[in-house]
């Protein structure tokens, strides 16, 4: 009652009571009217049509509802209520109409949802995108489609969906699917819906298709943090579809973290993860994993324990916890059939010793039932190991197995040694009528040939009267054969075959191919070389591609250095010696030698496939010919062979030599081409290309992009390891690059990696060819930001570089200082640290330097005096005189020098004297330093006494005398005089030195008569230069040269 238009109730009502009539039966539809009515009329408010429509299309209103085309009474229930709607002058509305066509769509009556969708239109009630997506459940759901986009309406990520689901069931080309997801994208939508529902239902349909790269690339190109479950589980199918195991392992792993609920999904993946894991033979780990889930899982438990017996068995573990497993399937009450047997069996031949473990677990599924023909012959081969063939006799009678060809190699296979044995069987194949096969006389053969008879074998096989001759039948010449492939009786082989010839046999491809075999097993070595030669001799047809490829890896093989598993030894051939340094063959060459051999004699219609390529281009590299290895990867390319993931990043590694970027960035685009994993490994040996040739920037653009990860074409969850980090920092000191290698120093332990000694050995290496201010800013940051110091034979190698540089002397110094006393090295370093020093005017720091050292050397010492000189520290070079205890002739003349650079004549007077006391020679020299204290203090006359005092003294006077001479001259003015003296200086020969002539000129420029004075010299210059040449001896350019 009331204003609220109460038929909206008087509808919901009747509509709520027709459906719960269909849903509960015709004895509920009496009892449920009074439950609904009073449901609705027990608000206190009045009810909203919205509350009508949630309630139609409640889930649980639906729940076990039967989809049946002929059960129409819903929907017509439906179009009742609409009608009584009309009678009672109300309108429905849009939202009411889109829970009766839900309703219609749901009970399989898609033609009165159509009608509806119609009735609509005519009433000016527009459809919305809600209208179309109920509709999408249909399998019309293309046309429906279509319809909306000609009237405008936008889809969302639910109309998407559900159209890719109808899409997946109609089997629409995938295509079509994946131009949708890429539409859905583009919409101005959540996200998350899109990526939750729509790449659900693309993922669905491209693995119903196969499609299952295509899925793994949706994944990576949209990859989130967060994924739903079934999401998960489509990328997990796809990953082991394409045997991508670790990824399964990375998917499993990111779906246990993210989802904690147990349900079908979880299983599903946990499956799929066990069988990750017993592929790439980690059975341990898919034990233990399955004993940490096996409590927690509630459905399909038969599925787990399969995949529990069977981890048990591939690990080779039945001893130890089968049984506990099969006692865990016991206190369930499950039963042991020969389905698990059959599994079981199948696991064990990947183990080392199968039939110690065959023998307990017969013992254990001993009452499993009776034995399929299937399984018995599977445990038969197991056990046939055991070398028992009474058991397996015990075993064929007891499960009644039937006594067939199989049965028979079984029994054969287990004689071992015994011929007679053997024959016996071979006796009694012939009495059930058991046709032989070629397997059959080789493993007869086997059994001659342990007992050291397998010369006997053929006449023994004649002799038994089973067939008139053997000329009527080769099998059993093939059987040896075969046999001598196996035991590596090459000789006997060949032997074999004429015999074959003379039998009027003719041997065909496979005889040869185990021949070939024989050669390459045998015991006592054969060059591949020889084999090729013997092969020659026979007259093949041709070869097959699977001998080739036998051939390749023996010629590979034989060049490497011996190895203690290598099973082609050769006698000659020592530890550590490979074939080029014993016969001059390089592997190169054994190779390619082998591979044109092999071509000129392929079968016709063979081709030489991915390994025999494969080795032609690990031998290029190994004798490092790149150029060859890659002209073999083009070809392979060429003719849509796919190299292994291994040889392509050698052959990137490879490029490091020569730096060849260009080529290696190719190599990868061809590895994308023909769909090759570019995993971290090809990343590594890409960036460390890059670094080689000097290419930073690329280096540090390929690790953001590795480091970034989930890449199509990659590994997921491919990330950049230490070994990355490792060899991006070497790439970026290679190009000094060192505030970049610090920067991703930081970088790898914000990661969570620690550095390790070949990450901070990157730095010591490169450390030498940065400059001293870098080094020293370098040595700080390691010390402060990560703990480490640079070892003393880096700094040292720093200094070393650098110590002959002025320009760096400070810092070279503090690199100096850096390293402790007893490890500094040689001498040589030191002297050359303080000549560096005293040339670059810094003395201070040169004084320090060797009065901190422990030995210096002559010259080192000798030139800190003269620097001091020069730097008016005479007193301090006095000093260091006295403290070095120096007093040899160099070291006395060093000293005057330095005193007569101070102006100090009584003190060189008094160095003169003590040098004759001690008897020390008056050199040259010594006249020079006196002539030029007594000139720079103005003593002319002193000077020219001093000079010709020590001719008279039989002293040669060379040009450092005259050149003295001449400045003490010139600073008084007296350019007359230096003049003088220059000429007598080309009269003995001497060429004066640019400060004479720079002194005379400036002597000449200062006097009255400038212009005669500049004329003289210059006329005596032109003598010089005819007499003397333009230049003089490099000897006495210099004054202070020899010093």
């Amino acid at each position: 009652p009331g204003s609220h238009r109460p038929q909206w109730r008087a509808v919901s009502v009747e509509a709520l009571v027709d459906i719960m009539a269909h849903r509960m039966g015709i004895l509920s539809r009496i009892l449920s009217i009074p439950v609904v009515v009073l449901a609705l009329y027990s608000h206190s408010s009045p009810l909203r049509p919205q509350k009508v429509t949630r309630t139609i299309r409640s889930p649980w209103l639906w729940r076990g509802y039967p989809r049946r085309p002929a059960l129409e009474y819903d929907s017509l229930s439906c179009q009742a209520s609409r009608k009584k709607q009309e009678r009672l002058s109300s309108a429905p509305s849009r939202r009411t109409y889109n829970s009766l066509i839900y309703a219609c769509v749901k009970a399989g009556n898609v033609k009165k949802g159509v009608e509806l969708l119609a009735q609509m239109q005519r009433e000016k009630i527009q459809p919305d995108v809600v209208t179309f997506t109920t509709l999408m459940s249909a399998p019309e759901a293309k046309v429906f489609f279509s319809m909306m986009r000609n009237l405008g309406i936008a889809p969302n990520a639910h109309t998407l969906s559900a159209l890719l689901k109808q899409h997946r069931k109609q089997n629409v080309s995938w295509e079509m699917s994946l131009r949708l997801y890429k539409s859905a994208k583009q919409l101005d939508q959540d996200q998350e819906l899109v990526n939750n529902y729509v790449s659900n239902a693309l993922m669905s349909t491209l693995n119903a298709n196969g499609q299952w790269a295509q899925t793994l690339a949706l994944y990576q190109q949209d990859v989130r943090d967060e994924m739903d479950q079934k999401s998960c589980v489509h990328v997990m199918r796809a990953a082991f579809q394409c045997r991508r195991y670790g990824d399964v392992i990375a998917l499993w792993e990111k779906f246990r973290r993210n989802n904690a609920k147990k349900d079908a999904e979880q299983q599903e993946a946990f499956t799929i993860f066990i069988l990750s894991l017993l592929y790439i033979r980690k059975a341990n780990q898919a034990v233990e994993e399955i004993e940490n889930e096996i409590n927690s899982i509630a459905n399909n438990r038969g599925k787990i324990f399969k995949l529990w017996l069977r981890a048990i068995a591939r690990a080779g573990l039945w001893k130890t916890k089968g049984r506990a497993a099969l006692a865990a399937m016991a206190s369930e009450g499950r039963n042991l059939t020969t389905n698990h047997l059959n599994l079981v069996l199948k696991e064990i031949s990947h183990t080392t010793s199968p039939e110690n473990n065959a023998r307990d677990i017969y013992s254990d599924f001993r009452n499993c039932g009776a034995l399929s023909q299937r399984v018995g012959h599977l445990l038969l081969d197991q056990l046939s190991r055991t070398c028992d063939t009474k058991f397996l006799r015990q075993i064929i009678s007891r499960h009644e197995i039937h006594f067939d060809s199989r049965t028979a190699n079984s029994l054969l296979k287990s004689c071992n040694n015994d011929w007679k044995e053997a024959m016996e069987i071979f006796r009694e194949m012939a009495t059930k009528e058991i046709e032989s096969s070629p397997l059959t006389y080789k493993l007869i053969a086997i059994s001659f040939e342990k007992a050291g008879k397998l010369g006997d074998f053929l006449s023994a096989i004649e002799d038994s009267g089973l067939f008139l001759s053997l000329t009527l039948n080769p099998d059993p010449y093939k059987g040896a054969i075969a046999a001598c492939g196996e035991t590596g009786r090459w000789q006997d082989g060949l032997e074999i075959i004429e015999n074959m010839r003379g039998a009027h046999l003719r041997p065909d491809n496979s005889d040869f191919a185990d021949l070939t075999k024989a050669m390459i097993n045998s015991k006592k070595y054969i060059s591949v070389l020889d084999i090729l030669r013997k092969l020659d001799l026979l007259e093949i047809e041709g070869i097959e591609s699977q001998t080739a490829d036998e051939l390749m890896k023996a010629s590979f093989q034989e060049a490497m250095p011996l190895e203690v598993d290598n099973r082609r030894k050769a006698p000659k051939l020592t530890a550590g010696l490979t074939t080029a340094e014993v016969s001059g063959r390089s592997a190169a060459n054994i190779a390619t030698n082998t591979f044109l051999w092999i071509k000129e004699r392929l079968l016709p219609g063979e081709k030489l496939g991915v390994r025999s390529h494969d080795f032609l281009l690990q031998a290029y590299l190994y004798d490092k010919r790149w150029g060859d290895a890659l002209r073999v990867f083009d070809q392979m390319i060429a003719i849509n062979l796919r190299p292994t993931l291994n040889s392509c990043n050698k052959l990137i590694y490879a490029c490091r030599r020569g730096a060849r970027v260009t080529q290696a960035l190719n190599i990868v685009r061809s590895m994308r081409r023909m769909d090759i994993l570019v995993t971290v490994d090809t990343y590594n040996a890409l960036v460390s290309v890059c670094g080689s040739g000097r290419q930073w920037e690329l280096s540090l653009a390929l690790s953001k992009e590795l480091q970034r990860g989930n890449l199509p074409g990659t590994p997921i969850n491919t990330r950049a390891s230490l070994v990355s980090y490792n060899i991006l920092i070497n790439a970026l000191l290679v190009s000094k690059k060192w505030q970049k290698a610090l920067e991703t120093l930081h970088e790898l332990k914000a990661n969570g990696f620690k550095p390790d000694n070949i990450t901070f050995s990157a730095f010591e290496f490169h450390a030498k060819g940065i400059d001293p201010k870098n080094a020293c800013s370098l040595a700080d940051r390691l010390r402060n930001d990560h703990g480490y110091d640079l070892s003393p034979r880096c700094l040292r190698r720093i200094v070393i570089s650098y110590a002959d540089s002025k320009e760096m002397i400070n810092h070279t110094l503090s690199i100096w200082n850096r390293i402790p006393v007893d490890l500094r090295g040689p001498r040589r370093i030191i002297d050359l640290l303080i000549i560096t020093s005293c040339g670059a005017g810094e003395w201070e720091k040169g004084l320090d330097t060797l009065l901190r050292a422990s030995s210096v050397g002559a010259g080192a010492t000798r030139r800190m005096l003269h620097a001091l000189g020069h730097a008016k520290q005479f007193d301090i070079a006095a000093m260091l005189f006295k403290k070095l205890s120096l007093g040899n002739q160099a070291d006395y003349e060093t000293l005057l020098a330095a005193s007569a650079i101070n102006g100090k004549w009584q003190t060189a007077i008094a160095l003169r004297d003590e040098m004759h006391s001690k008897g020390l020679d008056m050199t040259s020299g010594v006249m020079a330093s006196l002539v030029r204290a007594y000139g720079i203090n103005g003593r002319i006359r002193e000077g020219l006494e001093i000079f010709n005092e020590m001719r008279m003294a039989g002293i040669t006077a060379d040009s450092r005398a005259y050149t003295s001479l001449i400045t003490m001259f010139s600073r008084e003015g007296l350019w007359q005089e230096g003049l003088g003296v220059l000429g007598r200086m080309v009269g003995e020969g001497m060429w004066p030195t640019d400060s004479s002539y720079s002194g005379l000129q400036k002597a000449c420029e200062r006097s009255e008569n400038q212009l005669d004075a500049l004329t003289e010299l210059d006329k005596l210059r032109k003598l010089h230069e005819a007499k003397l040449g333009s230049r003089g001896p490099a000897k006495e350019r210099s004054f202070y040269w020899s010093y």
